[in-house]
């Protein structure tokens, strides 16, 4: 019998002695190096590709699925850490015939549709806030990549840019002068017509979204209907705000960055990083990272392949 479940806590909870992770690629690499740093047993991979029939990974040995002899009176634990989770399941349903299995495959709401994605970071997440117990900086980007970067450490966001998009002269604008900004009220929330790069690809002329005038500049809150609730999250938030540590992140997924706002964005005091997934961008005065994979919904790449952790946040406890 093979159970499913996208519940964390609950597949952790189960009392098993038996505990595999499939996939032996980027995603089980790291599934693998945070089971171990955080003290969780397990016994080693799975994977239908294995080049060499003595096949190791962090220290646990990878085998065949067909090779593997389930114990038919106990539970056997699963940790799907490949995109393509239903040919996982077809397979295990296939070949593990009198074994109870309990499957589980990190997925999560896709933005933009009532379907669910496979999102390793999501479960990852699971791990690094266990380990990463300090402060993270309060990051001020014009993208919903800050937030992003939040739900990868397990962290809460506190931003009051979170799921924000903001033009990128505008967000220069703002980030030039925060505390002014940050006192300015939040007017004419509504709806209009913009255009968002990364949600309107194919969409020459945009479409309708929940808008706000911060002083001279627009906020488009791309993901919010309730403009009573982006309201209430904005003032909460900007009560909150924390001037001590921040990070600025300025990013292409939201139009294109001029050479005048990528120089202006450059001269800016403190923690810079231009990030684009759309066109290369070297910066020469802060940290540029170019990622197309930010045009994907589908996150089969974990946040350690595309960042050193420790280096962005600092130590890990």
């Amino acid at each position: 019998m093979v159970e499913i479940t996208y519940d964390i806590n609950f597949f952790f909870n189960r009392d098993s002695d038996t505990v595999y992770i499939y996939g032996a690629g980027k995603c089980g690499y790291w599934t693998g190096y945070y089971m171990n740093l955080c003290g969780y047993s397990w016994n080693g991979y799975l994977d239908s590709n294995i080049l060499h029939e003595e096949a190791m990974m962090q220290g646990k040995s990878v085998r065949r699925l067909k090779d593997v002899q389930f114990n038919t009176d106990g539970e056997t634990k699963i940790i799907v850490a490949v995109n393509d989770y239903r040919s996982v399941i077809c397979d295990l349903v296939q070949q593990t015939e009198g074994a109870n299995l309990l499957v589980y495959i990190p997925l999560i709401s896709a933005p933009y549709s009532d379907e669910r994605a496979f999102c390793i970071d999501f479960f990852l997440s699971y791990f690094r806030k266990q380990i990463f117990t300090k402060k993270m900086p309060l990051i001020i980007c014009n993208s919903c990549i800050g937030s992003i970067f939040y739900a990868s450490m397990g962290q809460i966001s506190l931003s009051p840019f979170s799921n924000v998009a903001i033009k990128s002269s505008d967000f220069v604008k703002i980030c030039a002068n925060l505390e002014y900004y940050l006192s300015q009220p939040l007017k004419n929330i509504g709806w209009r017509r913009e255009y968002v790069a990364i949600a309107d690809l194919a969409k020459e002329y945009g479409r309708e979204y929940l808008c706000g005038d911060l002083g001279d500049a627009l906020l488009i809150f791309f993901h919010d209907t309730d403009p009573a609730m982006v309201a209430k999250r904005w003032e909460f938030s900007v009560k909150k705000m924390q001037y001590d540590d921040l990070l600025f992140i300025l990013s292409d997924s939201v139009d294109h960055i001029s050479e005048k706002t990528l120089r202006d964005f450059e001269e800016l005091p403190g923690r810079k990083m231009v990030m684009t997934c759309r066109e290369v961008i070297n910066s020469k005065k802060c940290m540029s990272r170019h990622l197309p994979q930010l045009l994907c919904y589908f996150w089969d790449t974990p946040f350690d392949c595309l960042f050193d952790i420790e280096d962005l946040f600092g130590k890990m406890d």
